[in-house]
């Protein structure tokens, strides 16, 4: 029985090498790509550049009320829906009842 458990142990710690292993160069080999590519600089860049135009959005007096509740029976449809089907799974007798 130990010599089971022994085998796995080796096997698993030669496992965790060979990934560790992987990893490493895989990070060796990508680490010089970001110079290569410079996109480390122009990120930097559009961050620091502030936003020149605002986005104008509609305030709660400005949506009409028959898209908002247009969306809150489609919203209400939509979760009674679900709980009826048990959390999203269908089946087979809710789609015989056209549920």
């Amino acid at each position: 029985m130990w010599e089971r458990i022994a085998e796995g142990l080796v096997l698993t710690v030669i496992g965790m090498g060979v990934v560790f292993f992987v990893l490493s160069i895989d990070a060796m080999a990508t680490y010089p790509l970001k110079w290569l590519g410079g996109e480390s600089k122009r990120a930097k860049e559009q961050i620091s550049e502030p936003a020149s135009e605002r986005v104008e959005v509609a305030g709660p007096e400005e949506v009409d009320p028959e898209i908002v509740a247009a969306i809150t029976a489609a919203i209400h449809y939509h979760l009674a829906r679900l709980s009826k089907s048990r959390y999203g799974m269908i089946h087979r007798a809710d789609v015989r009842r056209g549920l």
